[in-house]
């Protein structure tokens, strides 16, 4: 797998943002049926420190299911990866976070670090970030999304953006 570029917003934990996501992004007829994957969900009380062996394995089964899920318990943290849409997309990552908020992104194949995925990785941040009304957007290489501390700044980011930022 060649490595990726991977484009992030924070946004509300909402039905309406997720749906929007979904509609837009994801290939939800291929995503809907997880099989046997199971979600690696954090321990409530804190990413930060916590023993891999704490975190909880569950059942995925279906996308509505772990939509339901993460709309039912705010303080979850997970994270699911789907089937684009767009085939020219790696692939698409929805997360629910610690703080109550969810991370939507879309992975692009950048084996060769060419300047114009870049670009379009920039010109995804701006259309996840309207589509979604979202408060803050990242892009980086490689790295998954944060499921705590979406508020707080990262070193990894390549790119960070925060709504209201000049």
């Amino acid at each position: 797998m060649p490595p990726c570029l991977d484009t992030y917003v924070v946004s509300e934990r909402t039905r309406a943002v997720i749906e929007r996501f979904l509609d837009r992004y994801v290939d939800r007829e291929l995503s809907e049926d997880r099989g046997s994957e199971q979600l690696l969900v954090a321990p409530v009380e804190s990413l930060e420190g916590s023993e891999p062996a704490r975190w909880a394995w569950e059942p995925e089964g279906t996308l509505t299911a772990v939509i339901e899920r993460g709309l039912a318990d705010p303080s979850s943290a997970f994270v699911v990866y789907l089937r684009p849409k767009d085939r020219g997309h790696h692939q698409a990552i929805l997360a629910f976070t610690t703080d109550d908020a969810v991370v939507c992104g879309v992975s692009l194949d950048d084996p060769d670090d060419a300047p114009e995925v870049f670009k379009t990785a920039q010109a995804l941040l701006e259309d996840l970030a309207t589509q979604l009304s979202a408060v803050r957007g990242f892009i980086g290489v490689e790295q998954p999304p944060p499921l705590t501390g979406t508020t707080t700044d990262h070193e990894v980011w390549l790119l960070e953006w925060h709504r209201g930022a000049a």
